[in-house]
C-alpha cells in the first residue's frame, strides 16, 4: 500500500486544562449547532473564519474549538481564529469539511469530500485518499466515530472502514450518513435509503 502523505503542522496541540473562557466558548459552540453562527455570536469570516457554512464542531484536548466549513478547518480560542487548515497549507483531503472527530488519544480526524485527514498528538498532519485506503471511486466521507482506539469511518459510496492498529478494514455499504458506537461496542450507522444498519461481531445487518 502506499504511505500516507505526513507534513508537520507549524503549531502542535497543547494540552492544557480548560478555562473559564473556553467552558463558556463551549457553550457558545453549542448554540452554533443549534442557532447558527451568526446567532450565537460565535466567529465568522469577520473574525477569521474561512467560510461562514458550517457543517462540523470538535474540541480539542487543549479546549479550542475546531471548526469544519467548506473551505477548511478553524481553530479557534475562544477570542479568536488562530488557525486554518486547507488544501493549500496542509494537504487536507479537500476543504469541504463533513465531519470532525476528537478520538481517545488527542488526535483530530477531520472527514472531507476528498477523504479523510488526521492530526496526530504529535502535531502532524496525514492524509488518506482514494486508493489509500479508499476505493478509487470514492465520493466523500461522512462521518466519523471512535471507542476503544478503534475509528469507523462512514462513506456516502464506499462503504465503512475500520482503522486500528495501523490497519484498515473496508465493509460494503451503500449511502452511509451517520455512525455512533454503542455501548456494547458494536456500531450503528444512520444510510440515506436503507433505513439503521448494525455491524457486530463482523456481521452487518440492515434494517
Amino acid at each position: 500500500d502506499t504511505a500516507p502523505v505526513i507534513r508537520r503542522a507549524s503549531q502542535p496541540p497543547t494540552t492544557a486544562p480548560c478555562s473559564r473562557a473556553q467552558l463558556r466558548t463551549g457553550l457558545a459552540l453549542h448554540e452554533m449547532r443549534t442557532q447558527g453562527l451568526a446567532q450565537a455570536g460565535g466567529p465568522t469570516v469577520e473574525q477569521g473564519l474561512p467560510s461562514n457554512v458550517v457543517f462540523a464542531i470538535a474540541f480539542a484536548p487543549d479546549g479550542f474549538a475546531w471548526i469544519g466549513t467548506d473551505a477548511g478547518v478553524a481553530v479557534y480560542d475562544g477570542q479568536s481564529v488562530t488557525q486554518v487548515f486547507n488544501v493549500k497549507n496542509t494537504g487536507l483531503a479537500s476543504d469541504r469539511v463533513r465531519a470532525i472527530l476528537t478520538d481517545s488519544s488527542g488526535a483530530m480526524w477531520v472527514a472531507t469530500d476528498g477523504g479523510l485527514s488526521h492530526f496526530t498528538a504529535d502535531g502532524e498532519w496525514e492524509h488518506f485518499t482514494a486508493g489509500n485506503p479508499f476505493s478509487e471511486g470514492l465520493s466523500f466521507v461522512t462521518d466519523l466515530a471512535e471507542a476503544q482506539g478503534v475509528l469507523w469511518v462512514a462513506t456516502d459510496n464506499d462503504g465503512f472502514y475500520r482503522f486500528a492498529d495501523g490497519e484498515w478494514k473496508q465493509q460494503p455499504a451503500d449511502g452511509l450518513f451517520a455512525a455512533a458506537v454503542a455501548p456494547d461496542g458494536s456500531v450503528w450507522f444512520g444510510t440515506y435509503y436503507h433505513g439503521a444498519g448494525h455491524f457486530a461481531n463482523d456481521e452487518w445487518e440492515q434494517f
